[in-house]
């Protein structure tokens, strides 16, 4: 079973039909086509089933504070990432290279 990293489904107009594709530029990941944005999301989920691929969908980490310092855990693999901003929105994590969202 292939894992597909993807964050957003992407629609756009392509020879006349909404496409809605899974991820923004990956070129190989499942598409759904339709006359309208709602026909194109299910045949989407239809091309997803039958691909019999799993879909990765990230999780935000929550802020926290430790010893008067903001510090957020990885969702991925569990590294503290220490700030020394009053707020972080989001951020590579040093230990494993994923994007963080970071809820607010």
């Amino acid at each position: 079973m292939e894992l597909l990293r993807a964050q957003m489904v992407q629609l756009t107009w392509k020879e006349e039909r909404v496409c809605a594709k899974l991820g923004f530029f990956e070129k190989d990941y499942p598409a759904g086509y339709g006359s309208n944005a709602a026909e194109a999301l299910r045949d989407l989920a239809r091309a997803i089933e039958e691909s019999g691929a799993k879909v990765w969908v990230p999780q935000s980490a929550k802020p926290y504070i430790e010893d008067g310092v903001q510090k957020v855990r990885c969702p991925e693999c569990g590294d503290v990432h220490v700030s020394d901003f009053d707020q972080v929105l989001a951020y590579v994590c040093d230990a494993c290279g994923a994007g963080v969202d970071v809820e607010h």
